[in-house]
């Protein structure tokens, strides 16, 4: 009896045990794919066009306000509270979202694939890429966007 009981404890510690270095495997790879595609980075990037735009936002209601002093403490809590979010954001719940979303051999085969050479490349080109596409929309179809949107906005307050 006192056999099976132990075996029985061994046999309920080793599934703990694997679980738990299985999990702690998914957390590592999810994190390495994190890394690897910098999503920090694009994250905090986020943050700061948050930030911006909070922050334009308030100036415009801000600006009667005599007292630039506590304007500026105000926009600087603005950024500092976007900041901690995005932190949390990382720190808390990008692995959640990340093991929420992938399979454990999804997870697999993405790490897999950004630690190939075509996902290399593709982790390198990520940034000039971006830069492109942002040069061509802001030559080839802002100029044309804005000017639509002026007629609207022409048409609309013409309409009274």
């Amino acid at each position: 009896m006192k056999n099976i009981l132990l075996s029985f404890l061994l046999f309920v510690c080793s599934i703990i045990s694997t679980d738990t270095l299985y999990a702690q495997n998914k957390s590592a790879d999810i994190k390495r794919i994190i890394t690897l595609t910098k999503a920090e980075d694009y994250v905090r990037s986020f943050s700061k066009i948050m930030t911006q735009k909070l922050q334009s936002t308030f100036q415009d209601q801000f600006k009667n306000v005599k007292n630039k002093a506590q304007v500026n403490t105000f926009m600087t809590k603005v950024q500092r509270e976007v900041s901690v979010m995005f932190d949390n954001i990382l720190k808390n719940d990008m692995e959640d979202i990340f093991g929420k979303l992938f399979t454990d051999s999804e997870i697999k085969e993405i790490l897999a694939f950004y630690e190939s050479p075509t996902g290399k490349k593709l982790l390198n080109i990520t940034n000039p890429l971006s830069q492109q596409i942002t040069k061509l929309i802001e030559k080839k179809y802002t100029p044309q966007l804005t000017l639509t949107l002026q007629n609207e906005a022409r048409k609309v307050t013409q309409s009274k």
